[in-house]
């Protein structure tokens, strides 16, 4: 890459990646251009390795190692952190924190019957329509007939990242009613019954059923009540009207669901739907305590997804793990207590208690239900709590991990308070400098030098506002840049030095994941003969992708200088990728329709003399990098 972060930056100095210059400007020559002079040793330029060449010390040069929780890789006696601690004493061994958290999660919720059975029907009515063609087509029915969404439902097997699980539940809450209808439908044309939810309203008409109820005196009795026809259609419901077969005639407004439970009971049909692999799944999907469940489920991934999207991010900082870790304590407390969630509070608007429907469909063991779902919450919440502080303690009390969040200059008191902001820090200074002291003195720096450079550099940042306003990765970025010359008086290459080290403690291995991902997409099965380097390749173009969007960026003479380089029979030293070639098709491009993409432009045939020396300057080098790429085929492969 030719534009690199401040961590990408420390990353190269410290592994030996070498750090590329930036390019030079189209109007530079070539030719007769004058020595220049040494450039001086800075964080900027200089290689911070130990050793040289095949000899390079590698793991003196660790800083940190951020691992899943395997025993393999933090075993106390011989994972990969404790067998490296014994050669390099200085190296934090962290386990990744996006796992730390979902490992939290799962051991809060285990031995929860209700969450339990909740996750399993989850992953029952998943696996009842991931298997079979038809079942999805007659779901997608469903849905156009209730005029909803036949959003896809994910799987729950094992442990899932909080947007997985928050997506899943979601989208099975969306869809609820649409599948609790469609298996119903299912079940009642496996047992032969005339009616179903998605019967046309004019079959209903004329019928008659049994309803059980209470008169007037308080005891039970059964009446008859025929359909007399449909009336439309009242907050998304079918609705009927139906009169008693008694001699005042009273007349009641029913929904089709209303009808279709008491049809069920009426003709004994409820053990034969029961006995139906989509009747079992129906009964388990209206029972309120399953439905309460995944309401307060979604609630639940809704809050930790917020923090597990934070570890995961890029650059994330120490400190954004502590206030992360905080927040999602603090909102899970609010769920367990007097504060609903968004999903709970949606569940109690569209609850009729009265009736016990939920969207017009019946939910039964209520009275059960209840005071199961109250203690489950509590005990939830507090074990969310509680395992996400046990879990997160080891690293939130490490010192050195404490110490390394002094660098954010967020922290630093104001220029007003200029004697605390003197003496700010300086304890976690000294614990930075025990813990990476070999290191530090390895790669040249003066411990004595630290504490003077380190107040400097404080009131240097927070008297300018152009630095102060800056982003922390920003702010480091510049300061390596512009302020680390190692023998320059006014710059602070020591105490940057020991940023350096910082800058680089991993926390998370979302980076690799998310490599992996890619990797997954780009070689998938119908790619499956695709070569390393060509994956390399292509993942490293989707990688800088975002970054080459403004074509201006794109290092085009580097590019080509590379390109030539690795030709064994200088294949690519033809005039074709002279200077001057090359501007003639950005011409010969840009005169045409301009499309860039498709079958791709015929090569344009160059005449004259070979490319000589100075041509190779490149002075349209900045201006031929998007109809370059365009005619070697970017508009497909971009």
């Amino acid at each position: 890459t030719f534009r690199l972060s401040a961590s990408q930056w420390v990353a190269g100095l410290l592994c030996r990646v070498p750090v590329p210059r930036s390019p030079p400007s189209a109007c530079a020559a070539d030719v007769a251009a004058p020595a220049a002079a040494p450039e001086p040793v800075s964080l900027r330029n200089c290689d911070l390795t130990v050793g040289a060449a095949d000899n390079q010390i590698y793991p003196s040069r660790l800083v940190s190692r951020s691992l899943d929780g395997a025993s393999v890789n933090m075993g106390e006696h011989a994972g990969v952190v404790a067998l490296l601690k014994k050669e390099v004493p200085h190296v934090l061994g962290i386990h990744a924190v996006a796992h730390v958290l979902e490992l939290a999660c799962a051991d809060a919720v285990k031995g929860q019957a209700l969450i339990a059975a909740m996750l399993e029907t989850n992953q029952e009515c998943y696996v009842h329509y991931a298997q079979s063609n038809k079942k999805q087509l007659t779901f997608r029915a469903c849905c156009e007939a209730l005029g909803e969404e036949g959003l896809q439902l994910v799987s729950m097997h094992g442990i899932r990242w909080r947007e997985s699980s928050f997506r899943s539940c979601v989208n099975l809450i969306r869809t609820w009613r649409a599948r609790v209808n469609d298996l119903l439908e299912e079940a009642r044309l496996e047992v032969g019954m005339e009616l179903g939810p998605l019967s046309s309203p004019e079959l209903f008409s004329g019928i008659t059923f049994r309803k059980k109820t209470m008169d007037y005196d308080g005891n039970d009795k059964i009446y008859t009540i025929k359909v007399m026809g449909f009336k439309g259609l009242e907050d998304g419901q079918e609705m009927f009207v139906c009169r008693y077969m008694t001699k005042e005639k009273e007349v009641e407004e029913l929904s089709k669901g209303d009808i279709l439970g008491y049809v069920i009971a009426d003709r004994g049909k409820t053990e034969d739907l029961a006995a139906t692999s989509a009747g079992k799944l129906w009964l388990k999907m209206t029972k309120y305590s399953y439905v309460r469940t995944l309401f307060f489920w979604a609630d639940l991934c809704q809050e930790c997804k917020i923090l597990s999207k934070t570890l995961q991010r890029s650059g994330v900082l120490i400190s954004d793990v502590t206030a992360g870790v905080e927040d999602c304590i603090d909102a899970v407390k609010r769920l367990g207590s007097s504060s609903p969630g968004e999903w709970m509070k949606a569940f109690t608007r569209d609850f009729d208690a009265g009736e016990g429907r939920l969207d017009g469909l019946e939910l039964h063991d209520i009275s059960a239900g209840e005071p199961e779902y109250k203690a489950m919450i509590t005990e939830v919440s507090e074990g969310v709590q509680e395992h996400l502080n046990e879990r997160f303690a080891s690293m939130l009390k490490d010192p050195v991990l404490k110490a390394a969040c002094i660098f954010e200059h967020s922290r630093w008191p104001s220029e007003s308070a200029r004697a605390r902001l003197e003496n700010y820090g300086e304890a976690e200074i000294e614990t930075l400098l025990t813990n990476y002291g070999t290191l530090f003195d390895y790669l040249g720096g003066n411990r004595s030098a630290v504490l003077r450079e380190w107040t400097r550099l404080k009131l240097e940042v927070m008297k300018d506002s152009n630095l102060r306003t800056l982003k922390y990765h920003e702010l480091y970025e510049r300061l390596f840049d512009q302020f680390s010359e190692k023998t320059n008086p006014r710059h602070f290459y020591n105490v940057l030095l020991l940023a350096a080290f910082v800058h680089i403690i991993a926390v998370d291995t979302s980076i690799c994941e998310r490599g992996f991902a890619l990797m997954n997409n780009l070689k998938t099965a119908r790619r499956s003969s695709m070569k390393k380097v060509l994956l390399r390749l292509l993942m490293t173009i989707c990688s800088l992708g975002a970054e080459w969007k403004d074509p201006t960026k794109i290092p085009v003479k580097e590019i080509i200088e590379e390109w030539r380089a690795q030709s064994s029979r200088g294949r690519y030293e033809s005039r074709v990728w002279s200077a001057p070639a090359l501007a003639e098709l950005v011409g010969a491009a840009d005169s045409s329709d301009g499309s860039g993409g498709g079958g791709g432009a015929p090569m344009p045939q160059v005449a004259g003399p070979a490319a000589g020396a100075g041509e190779e300057a490149g002075d349209g080098d900045g201006l031929m990098a998007a109809t370059l790429f365009s005619w070697m085929g970017g508009g497909r492969a971009s």
